[in-house]
């Protein structure tokens, strides 16, 4: 057993994250990615625990919509749970994926139309100097189209005139012909090493990828710091407060 002193359990224990708007109650939900295994906790504004979700580990992601929590784990697959009810109940909507690799990282983004969009980010582990050091890139980007009627996962082979930011933070979906200043169908990834806080001195891995080659284009800039993470966005929650009684 590990034992951790309180200020230094939170590397240990709190993975990622999320705030959602949840219009059905004014408010707003909080879900924790939780160790010691990636489970599930949710709260709601004025709640004064934590609820542990319904069995289930290795969760990655999480996006909630339709007053449902859909969960993706790092074998691809698909939960939902309805918080909604007095009992909280988890369905498996897609079963996990057959070719899974342990070191993919997976993310998920509400596409138009209120489709969901899985994107698997294959990286290359590099062999470092150092056993101080892991080189982690980025190789590929794999996208899927998440057909909830057949339960399955539909490959696609491009965003057209869309671009996407991938890194600790939500993954966030964006069309180029709003942002000129943003390339079409690419992806702009930033490092996403879950056990970094032990490899602080690590390498970046920040780039863009174009999906029409799979070419990187590496991203430097004096500006990243060697921790925390670094992430794209950062969200505002008066955005959120607004856009929820829009």
């Amino acid at each position: 057993m590990l034992t951790h002193a309180p200020d230094e359990l939170r590397d240990h224990l709190y993975v990622r994250a999320f705030i959602f708007p949840d219009p059905s109650a004014g408010s707003y939900i909080v879900v924790l990615i939780h160790g010691p295994e990636g489970e599930l906790s949710f709260a709601r504004i004025g709640d004064c625990k934590w609820t542990l979700l319904p069995p289930g580990w290795d969760y990655k992601q999480c996006i909630y919509m339709h007053d449902l929590l859909y969960a993706f784990t790092g074998t691809g697959r698909i939960d939902a749970f309805d918080l909604g009810g007095p009992t909280v109940t988890r369905n498996i909507i897609i079963d996990e994926i057959d070719n899974y690799i342990s070191w993919d990282m997976w993310y998920v983004v509400q596409a138009p139309c209120d489709g969901l969009l899985q994107v698997r980010r294959k990286i290359e582990l590099i062999d470092a100097a150092s056993e101080d050091l892991i080189a982690i890139k980025t190789r590929k980007i794999l996208l899927y189209k998440v057909d909830m009627a057949a339960e399955e996962l539909v490959e696609i082979n491009g965003l057209q005139h869309h671009v996407l930011f991938l890194g600790r933070n939500q993954a966030q979906y964006l069309n180029a012909e709003e942002y000129p200043q943003l390339k079409a169908n690419c992806v702009y990834f930033a490092d996403d090493e879950q056990h970094n806080w032990k490899y602080k001195p690590n390498p970046r891995d920040i780039g863009v990828l174009n999906l029409d080659d799979d070419s990187t284009e590496e991203i430097v800039s004096p500006l990243w710091c060697s921790w925390p993470s670094p992430i794209w966005i950062t969200p505002s929650l008066t955005v959120m407060n607004l856009s929820l009684y829009e």
